[in-house]
């Protein structure tokens, strides 16, 4: 691989429509970013939500760096980017909207009826559908296929309990949610217990399986749930002496070779390579406070509080963890003032 360093001075002009994010009219946002330092032309890796707005990280492990960071018109709410970093979702003012990444000349298109604010959100592995839970409402809201304009269906969870802990959806709309001391599938109408566990803390679908991580956190625990949606079997991976402590967050590589497990304090790591069963403790030296696959398969941000995430390429046998720098400034200005 080639790597060409040089510094650049570009401007992008970005149409956002305000009559979605905040008034009736169309205004012209453009973007001008001067780096401060040289760039190192690479693949984008995926995005972090920087408010008011979001940057890139593009790169590899150990050779990354975060770009200028790219302003929204209107203040976001939250910003999410589901796996794959495809697309944003943007949370502001009430309304849901998705932007396309790759396409900076493209509008943000209106997610119709999706709730905002949500207690707990999880998307699909293919980014294609998403399951919101609202504790003060007691149910799910399901978007399955976010581009092809369904509308959202709503499923009563409170007889199951009244706390969620996580949730998860596969590629299929399939999903997982954990009360304390139970796991339950929600597949069509139909809704039913699968698991016991003490306190599950976290779940994850592994892609292009019918198969799901979750943790306990009381019993520092990790298992593997397979046949979730035929008769689902609970097989233990990992627990205390593998080094992890109260288990709060997972996250499975897109290609489902390797999974990261987070512990409560977010300072503690396990690496779990899924077909050999090898366990690999890490520890960050700051603390973590989620874990995002990103668009290399091996690749995982550990995300932080005001700054840039870390990187940890999961695939190689010396697993590190590794600091991403920002280089450069952005400014926006709206051309319609």
């Amino acid at each position: 691989m080639t790597i060409r360093i040089q510094t650049i001075t570009f401007a992008i002009t970005v149409t956002v429509l305000t009559s979605v994010l905040a008034a009736a009219s169309k205004s012209t946002i453009r973007i001008s970013s001067v780096p401060t330092s040289p760039s190192i032309e690479a693949t984008v890796l995926g995005y972090y939500w920087v408010p008011p707005g979001f940057a890139a990280v593009e790169g590899s492990s150990g050779a990354a760096h975060a770009r200028p960071r790219v302003d929204l018109a209107a203040q976001a709410d939250r910003v999410l980017f589901p796996p794959g970093h495809a697309f944003a979702w943007i949370e502001s003012s009430g309304k849901v909207l998705t932007l396309m990444l790759d396409q900076p000349s493209s509008d943000p298109v209106a997610i119709r009826g999706a709730w905002t604010g949500a207690d707990l959100t999880s998307f699909s592995a293919n980014g294609s559908n998403v399951v919101l839970y609202s504790r003060a409402a007691g149910k799910l809201q399901i978007i399955s296929g976010l581009f092809t304009n369904q509308a959202p269906r709503e499923v009563d969870v409170s007889a199951s309990g009244v706390n969620a802990r996580a949730v998860a959806i596969d590629d299929s709309s399939n999903v997982l949610i954990t009360f304390d001391g139970a796991v339950y599938l929600v597949a069509g109408d139909e809704q039913r217990l699968i698991a016991t566990l003490n306190e599950p803390s976290a779940v994850a679908f592994i892609p292009h399986s019918n198969d799901a991580l979750i943790c306990d956190s009381r019993e520092s625990q990790v298992y593997l749930l397979s046949s979730v949606t035929r008769v689902a079997r609970l097989q233990l991976l990992a627990d205390a002496s593998g080094g992890i402590d109260r288990p709060s967050s997972i996250a499975v590589s897109s290609d489902g070779q390797t999974a990261l497990v987070l512990s409560q304090a977010g300072d503690d790591l396990l690496r779990l390579r899924l077909a050999s069963g090898e366990i690999t403790r890490l520890h960050s030296p700051s603390r973590i406070t989620g874990l995002e696959p990103t668009r290399d398969a091996s690749t995982f941000f550990l995300m932080q509080v005001g700054g840039p995430p870390r990187l940890l390429n999961a695939n190689v046998s010396e697993a590190t963890i590794t600091f991403v720098p920002e280089i450069g400034n952005a400014r926006i200005e709206n051309e319609n003032k």
